[in-house]
């Protein structure tokens, strides 16, 4: 498996023996099996802080390599590795990927060694393409307990080119109305949801991810600097909705070191490129690059490096874009990537949010102001955009997606303006009715995801004006009832849904009362059906 270097830009020197200065190196005793392949140089540190080593001497290993710690006395526990971050002629600067309180200055740097004896500073993770989903690792691949047949790459791996590159051209159903239909999302596509604190982000996410059920998306969900408690939930939402078998879960906690957070989304990343390279299609949801964020700069304050804006290093905006510019849809597959931005105090011009944007192709801001009123999804539509996501678009959708948006978004500033005027004119009545009914066709419940052809039937109805006829307390049982009994409808007239879905999703137009437009396509009058028996027979 290929896991990505975050320090491509700082391209590792070529693994050559250099002579260092204060120290020659020491040649490792072999006492043990175990350690049989790590017999070759051993530097001494110097002084230890904060997880990070100085050694004394310069370790023949490039920016961003693996090297590894390891007890003079051959103890298990103490053996760990470190990622080098800086080195001169004199020393070598490490981070320690483990707790900080086993770095000791009593221990051993050295480097692996292969058969041939060449140095092996490159970072692999070594898991079973057979055994990947459905476990939760680290970044390791820790969990995957099955290693026979395992694929084994290094690093870095370059980005693909242009010219392996076509244009988003497929949707990614992500079960929610208001997304699927105003803000859509195309497989390949980088789309940000952004919000703050307890807005339903994640909430969203994994949505999305239950969505993809009877598809063959393969699904990443990277835990950046979470709670070891909301790990453990994630991991029962996906077992209890039985999405757990084409999911993985990549988890750096909060009681892990920053060095292990800050490599986690690579670590994602590069299982995601798998399912694409062989043909799939794969999604990754970054959960989130905010605290990502956070522990870069806490590696780099610790390192001494100058600070920038909001002390964040110069080189932050490039981590993320090498990240995130790898989804994409390619000739072979797609991977498409959700990452995940916290706001405070739904500030959206911060440094890092306005990072993300730049570099993402659409965003989906969740706005605290719906989340306490009990709108959901929280999604603000004015702040809300997907670029490239109505080219995938199916066409009866995107037809019906500009008429919902106008009239979501005139109930909104109508809305607003309440407050200031007591009295309002007949026709603006109107318009808060059918936008409080439409505000309440919209809201979903969590893990309620809505499947495609469902939503076009939804919709389909909206657009006709059915709403009208249905009190705004009673569009949630109105949707359910209606779905069902579709449903039902369909099997009942042995009508297959495949290809309804299909031919209903290509249609430009609607045309409820044309018989011969629906005997040309081979099916039964459904639209007159429903309206005679939804809008003529429902209370008014």
């Amino acid at each position: 498996m290929i896991l990505l270097s975050p320090f491509f830009h700082l391209m590792p020197q070529k693994d050559k023996k250099k002579k260092t200065v204060q120290q020659s190196p020491k040649k490792l005793v072999k006492k043990k099996s175990s350690l049989k392949k790590m017999s070759g140089l051993a530097f001494s540190i110097k002084k230890v802080e904060d997880g990070i080593a100085v050694t004394r001497g310069s370790v023949p290993a490039g920016l961003g390599k693996l090297v590894y710690f390891l007890d003079p006395y051959q103890v298990p526990t103490r053996t760990f590795p470190g990622i080098v971050m800086a080195s001169d002629k004199k020393s070598t600067i490490i981070f320690a990927l483990a707790q900080n309180y086993l770095l000791t200055t009593d221990l051993l740097v050295t480097i692996l060694r292969s058969f041939n004896g060449s140095l092996k500073t490159d970072f692999v993770i070594d898991v079973q393409i057979s055994r990947l989903l459905g476990q939760s690792l680290d970044i390791f691949g820790n969990g995957n307990f099955i290693k026979k047949n395992s694929l084994k790459k290094l690093l870095p791996k370059p980005q693909n080119g242009i010219a392996k590159r076509v244009s988003v051209w497929r949707p990614l159903i992500t079960g929610i109305k208001v997304i699927d239909c105003l803000f859509p999302i195309g497989l390949g596509q980088r789309q940000l949801i952004i919000g703050d604190r307890y807005t339903g982000k994640t909430t969203i996410a994994v949505d999305t991810i239950l969505s993809q059920r009877k598809t063959k998306m393969k699904c990443i969900f990277v835990s950046i600097a979470q709670k070891q408690s909301a790990v453990n939930k994630l991991i029962s939402t996906f077992k209890k909705e039985q999405a757990f078998h084409y999911t993985t879960l990549i988890s750096a906690n909060a009681s892990d070191p920053v060095a292990l957070q800050f490599l986690a989304p690579y670590t994602g990343c590069s299982l995601a490129e798998i399912f694409s390279t062989l043909g799939g299609d794969s999604l990754i949801v970054y959960d989130d690059l905010s605290k990502h964020s956070v522990a870069y700069r806490q590696m780099a304050l610790l390192l001494r490096k100058s600070p920038g804006r909001d002390a964040f290093p110069s080189d932050i905006f490039y981590l993320h874009s090498t990240l995130l510019e790898r989804a994409g849809q390619y000739f072979s597959g797609s991977l498409t990537a959700l990452p995940v931005i916290e706001t405070l105090g739904r500030d959206v011009s911060a440094f890092i949010p306005t990072n993300i944007i730049s570099i993402t192709d659409g965003q989906i801001f969740l706005d605290s102001g719906y989340f306490n009123r009990g709108i959901l999804p929280a999604v603000n539509v004015s702040l809300s955009v997907s670029r490239v996501g109505s080219k995938s678009q199916y066409p009866c959708l995107g037809y019906m997606s500009k008429w919902i948006k106008m009239k979501i978004t005139e109930f909104r500033g109508l809305e607003s303006l309440l407050s200031f005027a007591d009295d309002v004119d007949n026709l603006t009545a109107l318009k808060l009715k059918f936008g409080l009914r439409l505000s309440e066709f919209l809201c979903q419940m969590k893990s309620e995801v809505c499947s495609c052809y469902d939503q076009l039937l939804l919709f389909a109805l909206v657009f006709k004006g059915a709403l009208k006829f249905v009190a705004a307390n009673k569009v949630s049982m109105f949707i359910d009832f209606f779905v069902s009994w579709s449903n039902e409808f369909l099997l009942r007239h042995e009508i297959s849904l495949k290809q309804y879905y299909v031919s209903f999703s290509n249609t430009w137009y609607f045309n409820f009362g044309d018989k011969k437009f629906m005997e040309r396509k081979g099916f039964v009058n459904f639209y007159c059906y429903i309206l005679n028996l939804f809008i003529k027979g429902l209370p008014k």
